[in-house]
């Protein structure tokens, strides 16, 4: 066969190869890679919720026209009654932000007056040992108490630690979300040390969250003054 067919033949065959492998796996893992994520986001709304919520209502944002909507262009909606109805007690929304070498989501409640209850990281893919250090939770045990609980079956008593970066979220509003190399600052979010760029990321995937949650409720609203109120 003439050279110049055959390596261009060569090649095609290979692409064709590792494109239908890719498809396979794609296959395989999708559906598995759609439940983490839902599982993520179950944790992630029962993280910044109020507890003391019985339903949550999922409604289409604002200009969103896609029959299938993605968890990002919901507003999230804590309720009163277990039937989805009753007064609304917060709401959340997921917001996204370019990080340093990834697209940064979070997930972010605020209580009726808008102050944020919780923020949490839903997805990212920074820098191990810097930008990674947003989702970072310390160590509560020591090597020996790790061991121990091993032998001994003990794992804990199951509560979920939230990482000292997010913590700093919770009881502030939109204007307070500004970034800080003051680490004794309490009114806006100290930033991590050499990772500035994921640190912004985050804050302004919150206030991209907030964002939607104003404009939804602006937005609903608009349309009760509209029909005369609900």
């Amino acid at each position: 066969m003439n050279e110049r067919i055959r390596y261009p033949l060569v090649i095609t065959v290979i692409c064709a190869v590792a494109a239908a492998a890719l498809a396979y796996t794609y296959a395989l893992t999708k559906d598995r890679i759609r439940e983490s994520k839902r599982s993520d986001l179950v944790r992630g709304l029962e993280k910044v919720l109020p507890p003391e919520k019985k339903s949550i209502e999922m409604r289409t944002l604002p200009g969103v026209t896609a029959r299938e909507p993605e968890d990002d262009q919901k507003l999230y909606i804590a309720r009163e009654n277990a039937d989805q109805t009753g007064p609304a007690l917060g709401y959340a929304a997921i917001g996204s932000a370019q990080g340093y070498s990834s697209k940064v989501k979070v997930i972010v409640g605020v209580d009726t007056e808008r102050r944020i209850i919780a923020a949490r990281i839903l997805d990212q893919q920074e820098t191990p040992g810097l930008g990674e250090r947003a989702r970072e939770v310390p160590a509560t045990k020591t090597l020996w108490q790790a061991l121990a609980g091993l032998f001994h079956g003990s794992e804990g008593d199951g509560a979920e630690l939230s990482p000292p970066f997010q913590q700093q979220f919770s009881g502030k509003t939109w204007q307070q979300l500004e970034l800080t190399r003051d680490a004794d600052s309490q009114d806006r979010i100290v930033q991590l040390t050499g990772a500035t760029i994921t640190s912004r990321a985050v804050v302004n995937a919150a206030k991209d969250a907030i964002t939607k949650i104003e404009t939804a409720l602006r937005a609903k609203e608009t349309a009760g003054t509209k029909h005369g109120g609900e």
